[in-house]
């Protein structure tokens, strides 16, 4: 089985392979520009989006769907919960990841996607602001309930997590405010294969 998982620094692809490299799958990492035509990435993708995971003829492109897949494919990591209740509980929080504090981050760093108008850009990133910390701190709360049980402690969640965690730290945020968080990311990044993910996304975390 040859996997390929198609990323770009900067992008949401950083949490897809976190996952692969705790699921120690072998993979191949290809770098896309997408500042380029995207022609490799649009063979397999037509919308030309990372991040993308192409094993034969599947190709999975959403994160949560990626993540969903490798528990499935590698069991002996761990990498989502077992158990239905468990399982729905993790996806829960790995979809608000993806249609909640992404949507508020991106307000907050790419206004000009949700308005042409410099000043609104500036009201909706004015807006974002507060909300996007706020959001972060939820993160930092629910790790800190859920020290030894709960969503928080599976490894796939995490590694959706650690995109957050590293994004913030990318944006100028004081991501060593949130306690919790960042023992999370300490943790995540004693692992070798997940450091080697945050090199390939030129992550911040690494500059210590």
């Amino acid at each position: 089985m040859t996997i390929r998982y198609y990323f770009s620094p900067a992008t949401c692809s950083l949490a897809g392979m976190a996952a692969l490299e705790l699921a120690q799958a072998s993979y191949s990492p290809v770098a896309v520009d997408l500042a380029g035509d995207r022609a490799e990435l649009r063979a397999i993708n037509p919308v030309g989006k990372v991040p993308a995971l192409a094993i034969g003829n599947l190709v999975i492109t959403d994160t949560i769907a990626i993540i969903y897949w490798l528990a499935g494919r590698f069991p002996q990591a761990r990498l989502m919960p077992v158990a239905p209740d468990e399982m729905s509980a993790a996806l829960a929080v790995m979809g608000w990841f993806g249609s909640t504090l992404h949507i508020i981050r991106r307000q907050y760093v790419r206004p000009a996607l949700f308005s042409p108008d410099p000043a609104a850009q500036q009201t909706i990133r004015a807006a974002a602001a507060p909300v996007y910390w706020a959001e972060l701190q939820r993160v930092d709360e629910w790790i800190a309930a859920q020290s030894s049980t709960g969503p928080m402690t599976s490894p796939g969640v995490q590694a959706y997590a650690l995109l957050f965690y590293h994004w913030a730290a990318s944006d100028g945020l004081a991501v060593r405010q949130l306690p919790h968080f960042t023992a999370l990311a300490e943790r995540l990044l004693s692992h070798t294969g997940v450091v080697r993910a945050l090199e390939l996304h030129a992550s911040p975390l690494l500059n210590k």
